[in-house]
C-alpha cells in the first residue's frame, strides 16, 4: 500500500516524538514482532502513570488473512481486527467492550485508474452503536519523480473540514530522504523533513538520522511549534536527541 496522507510526515514525527517521556516519567515497552502463525504473542508494558501495567496481545491467521490485537489492562480491553487481501484492507477497532465504546472502521484500497495507481482510504468512527460522529475520506495519487524518487499527493475531507498535502521521497545514502507538507482541517500547516546524514569524526564515519518539523495554526499564529532531532546507534543501543520551540533539550536512550 502507498503511504496514506496521515503518514506523510511519519518518519520525522516518529523520530521527534516516539520514545520520549515527560520529565519524571518512565515507560518500559516490549516491541517484539509476532512471526508465528496462530499463536498468542504478548508484548508487556509498564509506566509510572495511567495504566501502570498493560500488554498488547496479538493473534494472527495467515490462512484467513486476519490480524488481531488487543490492549489489555486492569480495567481495559480494547480489541482490533484487521483483514487484508491483496490491495484491500479493512480494520475494525473498539476502545472497549461496552455499549458506549468508540468504534472505528477503516477501509483502504488501491486501484489503477487511467494507468495511474490511486489509493482510497476511508474512516468512520462512532460514539456508540447508533451515532455516527465522524467520517473522512482520502484520495492518494503517486507520481514517479526521477529514477529513485516518488511524489505523492493526497486530499481528503471529513464532515466538517478538509485536508490536503504532498510527500516527496528520494533515495539517498541507502535510505529515503522524505519531505512532507500537510494542510489539516483547513487550518493547521505542517512541514517536515527526514533523512540520513553522514558525519566524519577522527577519520571514522558516523551515520545519523535527522528530522525537523514545524507547524502553525492559521487560527492562532502566535503559537507555532517546531522541533529538530537526531537518532544514531551507540554500541548496539540507540540514542535520540531533540530540541523544540521552548529550547528544551530532550534525550532518549533505547536498549
Amino acid at each position: 500500500m502507498a503511504k496514506l496522507y496521515r503518514d506523510f510526515g511519519k518518519e520525522a514525527k516518529d523520530l521527534l516524538t516516539r520514545q520520549y517521556e515527560a520529565p519524571g516519567s518512565w515507560k518500559y515497552e516490549s516491541k517484539g514482532k509476532n512471526t508465528v502463525d496462530r499463536t498468542l504473542f504478548i508484548n508487556p508494558k509498564a509506566a509510572n502513570g495511567g495504566d501502570k501495567v498493560w500488554a498488547d496481545v496479538e493473534w494472527n491467521s495467515k490462512e484467513h488473512n486476519l490480524k488481531t490485537k488487543a490492549v489489555v489492562a486492569q480495567n481495559k480491553f480494547a480489541p482490533e481486527v484487521t483483514y487484508e487481501q491483496g490491495d484491500n484492507k479493512v480494520k475494525v477497532a473498539s476502545s472497549a467492550l461496552a455499549a458506549d465504546a468508540k468504534v472505528t472502521i477503516e477501509a483502504e484500497t488501491k486501484q489503477k485508474i487511467a494507468d495511474r495507481t490511486v489509493s482510497l482510504w476511508s474512516n468512520f468512527a462512532t460514539a456508540n452503536k447508533q451515532s455516527l460522529v465522524m467520517a473522512s475520506f482520502q484520495l492518494n495519487n503517486n507520481f514517479q519523480a526521477g529514477a529513485s524518487g516518488s511524489l505523492a499527493f493526497a486530499s481528503g475531507f471529513a464532515l466538517k473540514n478538509w485536508s490536503a498535502g504532498f510527500r516527496l521521497t528520494k533515495a539517498f545514502d541507502k535510505k529515503n530522504l522524505v519531505a512532507a507538507f500537510a494542510f489539516d482541517d483547513a487550518d493547521k500547516i505542517t512541514a517536515s523533513v527526514f533523512g540520513p546524514v553522514s558525519v566524519k569524526v577522527a577519520d571514522k564515519t558516523h551515520k545519523l538520522d535527522v528530522a525537523a518539523q514545524a507547524a502553525v495554526k492559521l487560527s492562532d499564529t502566535s503559537k507555532p511549534t517546531w522541533a529538530i532531532g537526531t537518532e544514531f546507534p551507540v554500541q548496539g543501543h540507540t540514542l535520540k536527541l531533540k530540541i523544540d520551540q521552548t529550547l528544551a533539550l530532550s534525550m532518549s536512550h533505547i536498549y
